[in-house]
């Protein structure tokens, strides 16, 4: 959507990641704002771009200006509160209703904001709408732009 064509390769986390970036090996990076954030403000790194749907606290007028030119453009950091396979699905209520009834809470979600994240919360169908549409939205780019993994 940017229109450019980046060589694409894998870096071990965050941490060596922003020592590329910051070493002048590589000249962009995706990151989540919570990584980056220090970095940003102490102007070592200057932010390009946000890749949420909702103005970020902490990306410059620019970098959130990406976000209104590029209105189909989202990418986001979906945290999930998952149990093993093996039990069963009523034995997970009682924790999503309590952390449901957590998120929902004043000062839970002012915490939010602060730690550069925005307060989800919802059920498994919640959770399973989100991830079919993710995954019909990035079979669709990877489609589109042929990407293959390189072994």
């Amino acid at each position: 959507m940017a229109g450019i064509e980046p060589v694409i390769f894998r870096i071990g986390g965050s941490a060596p990641m922003m020592t590329d970036l910051i070493g002048g090996r590589i000249q962009f990076a995706f990151d989540g704002v919570a990584t980056t954030v220090g970095y940003i403000r102490s102007g070592t790194v200057r932010s390009l771009g946000v890749s949420s749907a909702k103005r970020s606290a902490v990306a410059s007028r620019r970098a959130d200006d990406f976000r209104i030119r590029r209105p189909g453009f989202r990418c986001g950091r979906l945290v999930r509160l998952v149990c093993a396979g093996r039990h069963p699905q009523t034995r997970g209520r009682p924790v999503n209703s309590k952390v449901n009834a957590a998120l929902a809470a004043a000062e839970v979600r002012e915490g939010f904001p602060e730690a550069r994240q925005r307060a989800g919360g919802g059920g498994p169908d919640v959770l399973a709408a989100k991830v079919q549409s993710e995954l019909q939205k990035w079979t669709t780019i990877v489609r589109e732009k042929n990407i293959r993994i390189e072994q």
